[in-house]
């Protein structure tokens, strides 16, 4: 199945649900697991909450990872954004980039325990925040 093939995903909390799985997985810091990759889950946490937010509206849910791309498209709904929220866009490099060892985030800039941290606290103001809106 193709991007383009694929049913649109019309349920908020199916994505919602699927955006507490994502965070569950980010918090949890096993002994061998890659900051980046907890990143990348904390990333997906806030892209589908996001994503959830814009199907519960009815809006069309975009193919894309960049966080600003999808923060746009719910302040085009009328959707007043908190700033604490559009610190989701700083997630954005972490959809990709340390998970591939062969990208330039990967070789110039490992996750510090302090990005990791930031990146699972802005997630979480991420779902509660939509979480209380939809």
């Amino acid at each position: 199945m193709t991007p383009t093939d694929r049913p649109p995903a019309v349920d908020p909390q199916a994505w919602l649900d699927h955006a507490r799985s994502n965070l569950v997985l980010a918090k949890n810091r096993i002994p061998g697991v890659r900051l980046g990759d907890l990143c990348f889950n904390a990333q997906q946490a806030a892209e589908k909450a996001l994503k959830g937010l814009l199907a519960s509206r009815k809006a069309d849910v975009p193919l894309t990872h960049d966080l600003s791309h999808v923060l746009a498209i719910i302040e085009e709904t009328g959707i007043a954004i908190p700033v604490h929220v559009l610190d989701a866009a700083r997630l954005s490099p972490y959809a990709v980039g340390p998970r591939h060892p062969e990208t330039e985030t990967a070789k110039d800039v490992p996750v510090s325990p302090t990005a990791y941290a930031m990146a699972v606290d802005i997630a979480e103001r991420v779902i509660e925040w939509v979480e209380s809106v939809i």
